[in-house]
């Protein structure tokens, strides 16, 4: 669960990374290939606000499930199902950070 946490904050090695590497630097070609349109910066700079603002949120999840103490022990349990579940999905998140062509290849 904290490689999906991660992932969608945007931090590497992750796909959420590149993605949000391809938006911004997409922004910013157009930003600088169409002079005298700001609406691209102006999208760039609430793209980068709003990741901020996220990152702070996201971040808060592993902080309170690792760092955090409860006064009470509650036991939490995943089935086999759940936990396969879990590792397939975080296992694609980092899988293609590193192989993106996979993903550009079923796009096409």
């Amino acid at each position: 669960m904290l490689v999906l946490v991660i992932a969608l904050t945007g931090l590497p090695p992750t796909v959420g990374f590149q993605a949000k590497l391809f938006i911004f630097s997409g922004l910013w070609e157009n930003y600088q290939a169409q002079t005298g349109q700001s609406i691209y910066l102006y999208a760039l700079i609430a793209a980068a606000f709003t990741t901020a603002v996220a990152l702070f949120y996201y971040l808060r999840i592993p902080f309170f499930m690792f760092f955090k103490t409860e006064e009470t022990e509650r036991s939490l349990t995943f089935s086999r199902y759940d936990q396969v579940l879990l590792v397939v999905f975080a296992l694609a998140v980092v899988v293609l950070f590193f192989r993106a062509d996979l993903l550009f290849g079923l796009l096409q």
